[in-house]
């Protein structure tokens, strides 16, 4: 069976979503196991939702991505400004979009330090 791009961006979407419910899921479990102060999380149950945001700004980053020009396939956000210009280059109004910014520009953030200062402050 042979599908379109959107066809094949809508199901890498989908997969890496379920990817990323098993894993909160799997959290879940351990805070049942082991019950801590509300949002505080310590061992493995960090590393999980550590990388629960990695993946899931990368799922974002690459469906956004599949919208830009072709000669603008490296692109990465990490504030409002790399949305603006992504989404006006794909053809869409930013306005549509203004009060999705703070938590992706929150995500885009605390991948930034995840992936490239270990997570430390």
């Amino acid at each position: 069976m042979v599908h379109s791009n959107d066809q094949l961006l809508k199901l890498r979407f989908e997969l890496n979503m379920a990817r990323i419910a098993k894993m909160v899921e799997l959290t879940e479990t351990l805070r049942t196991q082991h019950p801590k102060i509300t949002f505080e999380r310590h061992g493995a149950e960090a590393e999980v939702l550590r990388a629960v945001v990695v993946f899931l700004h990368t799922t974002f980053e690459v469906a956004l991505r599949s919208y830009q020009p072709k000669s603008r396939k490296s692109f990465t956000f990490s504030g409002n400004s790399d949305l603006d210009q992504a989404l006006r280059q794909s053809g869409v109004s930013p306005s549509s979009f203004k009060s999705l910014y703070p938590p992706l520009v929150q995500m885009a953030r605390r991948r930034n330090r995840i992936a490239h200062h270990a997570d430390l402050e």
